[in-house]
């Protein structure tokens, strides 16, 4: 999970959004209040990332974008691929998407699919 879906906003979306959707959130998990603290310091950290270091951040998200599943087989309607970095053999099912972003299971990168 990245730092906009920790905090449920768009990437796209202004500092006010993002400092809104924090504090909403913190509201609710803090420590303080009887909240989960590791929840908490997740939070903390992604709105400081997303204040200070925005567009660095941004980079690192596009750079996990590469293509690094080195075989790919698409049948029908899903895709089998093997992960370059970890090994891992992974399927998903393809729909009437026609741009599909997956995780590998086991390290979490990232392939994004174009279908055509």
């Amino acid at each position: 999970m990245n730092y906009y879906e920790l905090l449920g906003v768009d990437d796209k979306c202004s500092a006010e959004i993002i400092r809104k959707a924090f504090l909403n959130k913190i509201r609710f998990c803090h420590p303080d209040k009887n909240g989960d603290a590791k929840e908490a310091q997740s939070l903390i950290e992604a709105y400081k990332v997303l204040m200070n270091c925005r567009e660095e951040y941004d980079q690192s998200l596009r750079s996990q974008f590469k293509y690094c599943f080195d075989t790919m087989t698409v049948k029908c309607n899903y895709v089998e691929y093997e992960c370059e970095q970890c090994g891992e053999e992974n399927q998903i099912e393809l729909n009437s998407q026609t741009n599909v972003i997956v995780e590998c299971r086991s390290c979490n990168l990232k392939l994004q699919i174009f279908q055509q």
